[in-house]
């Protein structure tokens, strides 16, 4: 499984499951630079994409699926709002 967080609430959700063995995506603006930093010191697979993407922004969300589906083949992805 991948989690694709879209907004902060998502990440939370991330977190609050403890699924660190399960890589993640993020939309730019979701966490902080220094988040992002420690996530990945902490040995946790996380891409951050470099646009935002809106909640409702439907195309935007399924091309960045896509774009996640290309580098986990084979893999659910879990999209949190």
């Amino acid at each position: 499984m991948v989690f694709f967080a879209i907004s902060r609430g998502a990440f939370e959700c991330y977190v609050s499951l403890g699924l660190v063995a399960t890589p993640l995506w993020v939309s730019a603006g979701v966490i902080s630079s220094e988040e992002l930093a420690t996530l990945r010191a902490e040995g946790i697979d996380v891409s951050n994409f470099n646009y935002t993407l809106e909640l409702g922004d439907s195309a935007g969300i399924e091309g960045a699926v896509e774009t996640i589906r290309e580098h986990h083949p084979c893999h659910t992805i879990w999209v949190g709002r």
